[in-house]
């Protein structure tokens, strides 16, 4: 408990940095958003296991300390293959340290050589890692532009309610219908966001920009949430199942998948780090004061502040959030320079 909440946020932060500095810029939004594929996977499969367990004793062993040491396999598995040296060191992270030679070796075994030459030749705002300061309250406008853009995806991410959704839909569906109607009806849609969130990171991300992702999912999420408080207040359950349906596969689809690659891949390396755990936090903190919300005020109310957040989110994010995708990341700064910045 004390111990795991810390170690899933800094291994879901650090992935998401890893990945975006490690992936060519060919494949980096497939690589990127795959992230909350395995996410989702894992939800889905550590529920599979606790149904499966339920009740289940062996060799002295409960249901639950069954699944605890499932749920070690894994974590020991990754652990042994980085003390191995299995996985390359960051090739941004060694040129941002000084250790140019290694990046290049590492650059040469990831990237084409064009791209790697690319990010080799790029130049660089500065030879270290920026400070919480400038995290915080940014002096370089081209780091405050990024960090804006970082932490406006954070938001809609965060300010979509999802958490709350997928951990009170249920008991919201329950409302129009039987109890355990409910419960097996939202199992569906769960699912349903599952495969989604698969499309989106396998095929979507291919077929259309980051920016339009965004876009599209965050509004199509804003006239589902409409929907969803409408069938609340009408006492519709099959237009609260089809509103909730469009909103999870619409989160699934892009937003969901899309924040962990575009948050590390529009930092640049003297913010990225620090930047990427900003934004991050900011998602879980959101995510947090909705779970902590959500069951305080009316339904209704919180399905209309669902609603005023997403529209807010789609505005901010059509003003403030550039198109990444196809750029080397040592082009990102070139993006949202203008006019007068050095």
């Amino acid at each position: 408990g004390a111990w795991g909440g810390p170690a899933a946020g800094g291994g879901i932060v650090t992935i998401s940095i890893y990945l975006a500095e490690t992936s060519p810029k060919a494949s980096r939004g497939v690589m990127g958003s795959m992230e909350e594929v395995f996410i989702n996977l894992g939800i889905f499969v550590g529920s599979l296991w606790g149904k499966l367990l339920f009740d289940v004793t062996w060799h002295g062993f409960a249901d639950w300390q069954l699944m605890f040491l499932l749920g070690l396999v894994l974590p020991i598995v990754s652990a042994v293959a980085i003390g191995l040296g299995l996985l390359p060191e960051s090739p941004r992270y060694l040129l941002l340290v000084g250790r140019r030679e290694d990046a290049e070796a590492t650059l040469a075994l990831l990237c084409p050589r064009e791209e790697a030459q690319e990010a080799l030749a790029a130049p660089r705002s500065a030879e270290a890692a920026m400070p919480w300061t400038e995290i915080i309250n940014p002096t370089d406008p081209i780091h405050r532009r990024m960090l804006y853009a970082a932490y406006v995806v954070a938001f809609a991410f965060g300010a979509s309610g999802v958490s709350a959704l997928i951990s009170y839909g249920p008991g919201l569906l329950a409302l129009t219908m039987p109890a355990e109607t409910a419960v097996s009806v939202f199992v569906g849609l769960a699912f349903a966001k599952l495969v989604a969130t698969a499309v989106g990171s396998l095929w979507l991300v291919w077929a259309f920009s980051r920016r339009a992702l965004l876009l599209g999912s965050v509004a199509t999420m804003a006239v589902a949430s409409i929907g969803l408080t409408h069938g609340y207040f009408v006492g519709s359950a099959w237009m609260q199942i089809v509103a909730f349906a469009i909103y999870l596969v619409a989160f699934g689809c892009g937003i969901g998948p899309v924040a962990y690659l575009f948050i590390p891949e529009v930092l640049e390396s003297t913010i990225r780090s620090k930047g990427a755990t900003f934004a991050f936090g900011v998602i879980r903190l959101m995510a947090t004061a909705w779970l902590a919300v959500f069951p305080l005020i009316a339904a209704g109310l919180a399905l209309m502040g669902l609603v005023a957040a997403n529209v807010m989110s789609c505005v901010l994010i059509f003003f403030c959030t550039p198109e990444t995708s196809g750029v080397v990341l040592e082009g990102v700064r070139d993006i949202f320079r203008k006019k007068g910045d050095v």
